[in-house]
């Protein structure tokens, strides 16, 4: 210890070192040793304070870039999201065009619906205009939006159509649609898309017109305050209202058929349908499925409401939504573009045509009426001969028409051929859609992919076996004949004339005057629509004359009475349906005046019976109200 001590002393008082003989006698300050020292303390804080230095400068740059990307990069990003804070777009619903009959009555307007919505559960709640001013009362919210009203009720139903509540599934779908045509985001505003609890055309021209109906809907810029409660709006745009759309429905002839079918129904228990059109445009005048239903049970929305209101304004005994959705008549069918039967001898106008078309039939062809055809052990007979056991001798074109002769239209069958008979009845528009503005039209079908026999051209031939056509096919075919072989596509608008989709198919017009005759012939004396021998209105006409009617004469003979007399074509059908207790469908289809037509109308009565007798007074019904009005 005591030479530790001297060690130090000395080391402390001298530059150098005394280590004895066995070392050089002293080591100087610079010498060899010293750069084998430890370092000394303020070396080690120089060095400390250049790493502080770096590191607050690494720091500084990341916190100035961060700052960089956030003001100036992103910048004009942060700024709308504060915006967005405290602003808010809507979108302002726009006022859904009215739909109007021809004479202007109001078939579909709108009316205020009241409700209360969850945005996070997707759901609305429906109010009563009471309840819903209490709520308001008491400081709540509730949304008023546009509902839709139909005065005349069931008796447009299946042309109007009604609205309903826009599910989520084509919520999302249409609202794609419309963010993608105007190159928008997910997170960006939509004014044009669809909102929670919007209606929307569900049926009827409500559906298919729901574009034009619906109008462009408006926008506002509202500020809100920190609990997201509006203070002031800042910015507004109108919406565009919807367009008004008048039909071609004459509503009064509607109403008139409606209340001869239904009186009829009454009787067979069962349903129908009618069309009318106009022979030249195709524009629907009336057009009827029943039984209908009240289109107002799908848009009210309270069930007190909707009871009060279907027992003040329509005749229907449906007064329930879960009523119509449950008879087994099924209301929401439509008859008239859905409804597939046997066409029967209506069909007897095409089968006409692609004979005399073909070369295989002219005016003087004759057939012997037999009574009955056998094929081996299978026999075909005509439904006179059925009836009554009576033939009726020779007979042509013009008389096969008006008695619906089965013997010689089964001829007429196997001389055209099936393939002839299917292609004629092609281009009469079968197994086609006619393009009306309505959903959930039907094809109709001729001849199965099968083994075909000569008998089962024979019950094509008729309007029966392997065929199947809805009431606007029939309507559609006989329009053709009516409007000297030019098709026109059936349109519920109102439309000028010049804009009539029409196409000549190609029948001559010796075709079409034999054709035309026999329609005559048919709803005269001797043929098969006796409802319709001589009919005539109690109002003058200003196209009266005294011509006769037959073959190219005048179509309105004056009466004594101050009325007129009016020529009709038609041809009548009775359908069987391969029902147990043989019933058959009713149909007739017709046109008036029979020289130069205006109106086209055909009726089915399902299970109704014959033709003649069932369907046959309806049309005359339709009739008697198109020409009962002012000329």
């Amino acid at each position: 210890m005591a030479f530790c001590t001297t060690m130090e002393r000395t080391f402390r008082k001298k530059r150098g070192i005394n280590l004895g003989t066995g070392f050089s006698d002293s080591l100087d300050r610079n010498g060899p040793m010293e750069g084998n020292r430890t370092p000394s303390l303020p070396h080690r804080s120089v060095v400390g304070r250049l790493l502080l230095l770096l590191l607050f400068l690494g720091g500084f740059s990341l916190l100035s870039g961060r700052l960089y990307y956030l003001t100036v990069v992103r910048g004009s990003y942060y700024q709308s999201l504060s915006a967005e804070n405290r602003t808010r777009e809507e979108r302002i619903a726009a006022p859904r065009g009215i739909l109007y009959a021809r004479d202007g009555s109001v078939l579909a307007a709108n009316r205020p619906i009241y409700r209360q919505c969850d945005e996070t559960k997707m759901v609305c709640r429906f109010l009563t205009r009471a309840a819903a001013l209490e709520k308001e009362a008491a400081g709540e919210s509730v949304e008023v939006v546009l509902g839709r009203e139909y005065p005349e009720g069931p008796v447009a139903a299946h042309l109007t159509g009604y609205l309903s509540e826009i599910t989520p599934e084509a919520l999302a779908e249409r609202n794609t649609i419309f963010s993608g045509r105007n190159g928008l985001h997910n997170d960006e505003f939509c004014q044009w898309c669809y909102g929670l609890g919007d209606y929307i055309g569900a049926s009827g021209v409500e559906e298919t017109l729901e574009d034009r109906l619906r109008g462009i809907p408006g926008k506002r810029l509202i500020e809100v305050d920190a609990v997201g409660i509006e203070s002031k709006e800042l910015v507004r745009v109108e919406p565009i209202p919807g367009e008004n759309i008048t039909l071609a429905l004459d509503i009064q002839l509607q109403k008139a058929g409606i209340s001869s079918l239904e009186k009829t129904l009454t009787k067979t228990g069962v349903g129908g349908a009618f069309i009318a059109t106009k022979s030249d445009t195709g524009e629907v005048l009336a057009f009827y499925s029943a039984p209908s239903f009240d289109p107002n049970l799908f848009v009210f929305s309270d069930p007190k409401e909707i009871e009060e209101f279907v027992r003040e304004n329509t005749t229907s005994d449906l007064s329930s939504l879960s009523e119509v959705l449950t008879d087994p008549k099924r209301p929401l069918f439509n008859r008239v573009i859905a409804g597939l039967y046997p066409p029967a001898s209506t069909f007897k106008i095409i089968t006409t045509t692609a004979g005399l078309e073909e070369g295989v039939l002219n005016e003087e062809t004759k057939v012997e009426d037999t009574g009955v055809i056998s094929l081996g052990k299978f026999s075909f007979s005509n439904w006179y001969f059925t009836q009554y056991g009576r033939t009726e001798g020779e007979i042509g074109i013009e008389q096969a028409l008006a008695r619906s002769n089965d013997i010689f239209f089964y001829k007429v069958g196997e001389w055209v051929g099936i393939d002839n008979l299917e292609r004629w009845s092609r281009k009469f528009g079968l197994s086609k859609a006619t393009g009306i503005e309505l959903t959930g039209e039907e094809e109709g079908l001729i001849r199965r992919d099968r083994e075909w026999y000569l008998g089962d051209t024979y019950h094509i031939a008729i309007g029966q076996g392997d065929l199947l056509a809805t009431p606007i096919q029939v309507n559609s075919w006989t329009q053709t004949i009516a409007n000297d072989g030019k098709k026109c596509r059936p349109t519920l608008l109102k439309i000028d004339p010049q804009k009539a989709e029409c196409e000549d198919i190609g029948v001559d017009s010796e075709t079409i005057r034999l054709i035309n005759n026999g329609l005559i012939r048919a709803c005269s004396d001797g043929g098969t629509g006796w409802p319709l021998f001589n009919f005539s209105v109690n109002t003058a006409s200003t196209s009266a004359s005294t011509r006769p009617f037959e073959y190219g004469g005048g179509d309105f003979i004056s009466l004594e009475n101050g009325g007129t007399k009016i020529q009709i074509a038609c041809k009548t059908g009775t359908g069987e349906f391969g029902d147990p207790e043989h019933k058959t469908h009713a149909w007739l289809t017709a046109y008036a005046p029979a020289h130069d037509p205006e109106i086209v109308v055909t009726v089915l009565v399902e299970a109704g019976g014959e033709g003649s007798s069932i369907a046959a007074p309806i049309v005359k019904d339709i009739l008697a109200e198109w020409f009962s009005k002012e000329r």
